[in-house]
Protein backbone atom coordinates (compact mmCIF):
# COMPACT_ATOMS: atom_id res chain seq x y z
CA UNK A 1 0.00 0.00 0.00
CA UNK A 2 0.96 3.37 -0.72
CA UNK A 3 2.04 5.77 1.65
CA UNK A 4 -1.26 7.58 1.17
CA UNK A 5 -4.42 5.56 2.57
CA UNK A 6 -8.15 6.23 1.02
CA UNK A 7 -10.57 7.40 3.14
CA UNK A 8 -11.90 3.63 2.67
CA UNK A 9 -8.77 2.27 4.26
CA UNK A 10 -8.94 5.14 7.32
CA UNK A 11 -12.46 5.28 8.56
CA UNK A 12 -11.96 1.40 8.47
CA UNK A 13 -8.71 1.65 10.62
CA UNK A 14 -9.86 4.29 13.21
CA UNK A 15 -13.14 3.18 13.40
CA UNK A 16 -11.70 -0.31 14.83
CA UNK A 17 -8.52 1.56 16.36
CA UNK A 18 -11.50 2.65 18.45
CA UNK A 19 -13.51 -0.24 19.02
CA UNK A 20 -10.01 -2.37 20.09
CA UNK A 21 -9.73 0.48 22.83
CA UNK A 22 -13.28 0.81 24.14
CA UNK A 23 -13.33 -3.04 23.69
CA UNK A 24 -9.97 -3.38 25.57
CA UNK A 25 -9.67 -1.03 28.04
CA UNK A 26 -13.11 0.30 28.52
CA UNK A 27 -15.57 -3.34 29.51
CA UNK A 28 -16.58 -2.43 32.76
CA UNK A 29 -18.39 0.43 30.54
CA UNK A 30 -19.33 -0.50 27.40
CA UNK A 31 -20.93 -4.15 28.31
CA UNK A 32 -22.28 -4.96 24.82
CA UNK A 33 -21.29 -5.51 21.12
CA UNK A 34 -23.58 -2.85 20.09
CA UNK A 35 -22.75 0.11 22.24
CA UNK A 36 -19.07 -0.91 21.33
CA UNK A 37 -19.84 -0.28 17.44
CA UNK A 38 -21.95 2.76 18.16
CA UNK A 39 -19.09 4.48 20.50
CA UNK A 40 -16.27 3.83 18.09
CA UNK A 41 -18.74 5.26 15.21
CA UNK A 42 -19.44 8.26 17.40
CA UNK A 43 -15.08 8.90 18.13
CA UNK A 44 -14.35 8.49 14.32
CA UNK A 45 -16.98 10.24 13.16
CA UNK A 46 -16.93 13.05 15.68
CA UNK A 47 -17.01 15.94 13.13
CA UNK A 48 -20.33 14.51 11.63
CA UNK A 49 -21.98 13.88 15.12
CA UNK A 50 -20.55 17.20 17.33
CA UNK A 51 -20.98 19.56 15.15
CA UNK A 52 -23.53 23.07 15.38
CA UNK A 53 -24.97 20.93 12.52
CA UNK A 54 -24.66 17.32 13.13
CA UNK A 55 -25.63 15.21 10.45
CA UNK A 56 -25.52 11.69 12.07
CA UNK A 57 -26.86 11.48 15.29
CA UNK A 58 -25.89 8.84 18.24
CA UNK A 59 -29.28 6.97 18.26
CA UNK A 60 -28.23 6.41 13.92
CA UNK A 61 -25.73 5.28 14.66
CA UNK A 62 -26.93 2.78 17.45
CA UNK A 63 -29.47 1.50 14.75
CA UNK A 64 -26.54 0.94 12.57
CA UNK A 65 -24.92 -1.03 15.21
CA UNK A 66 -27.77 -2.88 16.25
CA UNK A 67 -28.46 -4.21 12.79
CA UNK A 68 -24.65 -5.46 12.75
CA UNK A 69 -25.08 -7.28 15.85
CA UNK A 70 -28.26 -8.69 14.82
CA UNK A 71 -27.57 -9.98 11.46
CA UNK A 72 -30.41 -8.04 9.94
CA UNK A 73 -31.05 -6.94 6.16
CA UNK A 74 -28.76 -4.21 6.44
CA UNK A 75 -26.82 -1.78 4.29
CA UNK A 76 -23.66 -4.20 4.81
CA UNK A 77 -25.67 -6.96 3.62
CA UNK A 78 -26.22 -5.31 -0.05
CA UNK A 79 -22.89 -4.20 -0.15
CA UNK A 80 -21.25 -7.75 0.50
CA UNK A 81 -23.91 -9.06 -2.22
CA UNK A 82 -23.06 -6.53 -4.81
CA UNK A 83 -19.27 -7.25 -4.32
CA UNK A 84 -20.46 -11.15 -4.61
CA UNK A 85 -21.82 -10.13 -7.72
CA UNK A 86 -19.23 -8.28 -9.27
CA UNK A 87 -16.44 -10.94 -8.65
CA UNK A 88 -18.81 -13.33 -10.49
CA UNK A 89 -19.34 -11.69 -13.15
CA UNK A 90 -15.18 -10.65 -13.81
CA UNK A 91 -15.31 -15.05 -13.04
CA UNK A 92 -17.46 -15.61 -15.83
CA UNK A 93 -15.64 -13.03 -18.00
CA UNK A 94 -11.97 -13.60 -17.25
CA UNK A 95 -11.77 -17.24 -15.98
CA UNK A 96 -12.67 -18.82 -12.49
CA UNK A 97 -9.76 -18.70 -10.76
CA UNK A 98 -10.56 -14.78 -9.88
CA UNK A 99 -13.33 -16.36 -8.15
CA UNK A 100 -10.85 -18.25 -5.53
CA UNK A 101 -9.04 -14.78 -5.24
CA UNK A 102 -11.96 -12.51 -3.89
CA UNK A 103 -11.43 -12.54 0.00
CA UNK A 104 -14.46 -13.83 1.93
CA UNK A 105 -16.59 -11.12 3.54
CA UNK A 106 -18.91 -12.75 6.00
CA UNK A 107 -20.89 -11.27 8.23
CA UNK A 108 -19.33 -9.94 10.98
CA UNK A 109 -20.64 -7.43 13.52
CA UNK A 110 -17.35 -4.62 12.95
CA UNK A 111 -17.25 -5.35 9.24
CA UNK A 112 -20.90 -4.65 9.06
CA UNK A 113 -20.82 -1.95 11.16
CA UNK A 114 -18.00 -0.17 8.93
CA UNK A 115 -19.57 -0.80 5.91
CA UNK A 116 -22.47 0.95 6.85
CA UNK A 117 -20.71 3.82 8.55
CA UNK A 118 -18.60 4.43 5.23
CA UNK A 119 -22.11 4.68 3.39
CA UNK A 120 -23.09 7.10 5.72
CA UNK A 121 -20.06 8.97 5.88
CA UNK A 122 -19.82 9.16 1.70
CA UNK A 123 -23.43 10.18 1.47
CA UNK A 124 -23.11 13.31 3.62
CA UNK A 125 -19.86 14.07 2.06
CA UNK A 126 -21.14 13.66 -1.40
CA UNK A 127 -25.09 14.50 -1.64
CA UNK A 128 -25.32 14.69 -5.36
CA UNK A 129 -24.43 10.61 -5.71
CA UNK A 130 -27.03 8.39 -5.21
CA UNK A 131 -27.07 6.25 -2.13
CA UNK A 132 -27.15 2.92 -4.64
CA UNK A 133 -23.63 4.05 -6.51
CA UNK A 134 -22.30 4.98 -3.47
CA UNK A 135 -22.61 1.52 -1.56
CA UNK A 136 -20.99 0.36 -5.39
CA UNK A 137 -18.04 2.15 -4.84
CA UNK A 138 -18.04 0.63 -1.41
CA UNK A 139 -18.13 -2.90 -2.71
CA UNK A 140 -15.90 -2.17 -4.95
CA UNK A 141 -13.43 -1.11 -2.23
CA UNK A 142 -14.32 -4.22 -0.11
CA UNK A 143 -10.59 -6.10 0.02
CA UNK A 144 -8.74 -2.66 1.39
CA UNK A 145 -11.79 -2.03 4.38
CA UNK A 146 -10.90 -5.66 4.88
CA UNK A 147 -7.17 -5.03 4.87
CA UNK A 148 -7.33 -1.98 7.07
CA UNK A 149 -9.60 -3.88 9.65
CA UNK A 150 -7.60 -7.30 10.01
CA UNK A 151 -3.93 -5.31 10.00
CA UNK A 152 -5.27 -2.88 12.41
CA UNK A 153 -6.74 -5.62 14.93
CA UNK A 154 -2.90 -7.37 14.37
CA UNK A 155 -1.47 -4.09 15.24
CA UNK A 156 -3.34 -1.69 17.28
CA UNK A 157 -1.58 -1.61 21.10
CA UNK A 158 -2.39 1.85 21.48
CA UNK A 159 -2.02 5.46 20.37
CA UNK A 160 -2.44 8.55 21.96
CA UNK A 161 -4.82 10.62 20.11
CA UNK A 162 -7.47 7.55 20.17
CA UNK A 163 -6.52 7.25 23.61
CA UNK A 164 -7.08 11.00 24.06
CA UNK A 165 -10.16 11.03 22.70
CA UNK A 166 -11.77 7.70 23.76
CA UNK A 167 -10.63 8.87 27.51
CA UNK A 168 -12.44 12.00 26.60
CA UNK A 169 -15.60 10.73 25.46
CA UNK A 170 -16.09 8.28 28.03
CA UNK A 171 -15.69 10.53 31.21
CA UNK A 172 -16.01 14.47 30.64
CA UNK A 173 -19.77 16.04 31.55
CA UNK A 174 -20.20 17.29 28.10
CA UNK A 175 -20.48 13.96 26.42
CA UNK A 176 -22.93 12.65 29.26
CA UNK A 177 -26.22 12.79 27.10
CA UNK A 178 -24.36 11.24 24.23
CA UNK A 179 -23.15 7.89 27.06
CA UNK A 180 -26.78 7.81 27.98
CA UNK A 181 -28.14 7.55 24.88
CA UNK A 182 -25.68 4.36 24.10
CA UNK A 183 -26.32 3.11 27.26
CA UNK A 184 -22.66 3.07 28.64
CA UNK A 185 -22.40 2.99 32.46
CA UNK A 186 -20.86 5.70 34.19
CA UNK A 187 -17.65 5.26 35.93
CA UNK A 188 -19.50 5.45 39.31
CA UNK A 189 -21.77 2.58 38.37
CA UNK A 190 -19.01 0.53 36.82
CA UNK A 191 -16.95 0.42 39.96
CA UNK A 192 -19.75 -0.18 41.72
CA UNK A 193 -20.41 -3.48 40.20
CA UNK A 194 -16.85 -4.77 40.68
Amino acid sequence: MSIFKSNYYRIAENTTKYYLELTRKFSTQIDNEATALATAGILDARRYVFSNKPSISASELMSMALEAVVGQESVAQMIRQAYFEENLYKARKKGWANLLEMPAVEADPLTDFILALEVKIFEIDNPRIDSTDIMIACSMKIPTILEAIQKTKVKYIGEGAISKNTVSFLFFQRFKAYREKLGIIEKDSAEKQN
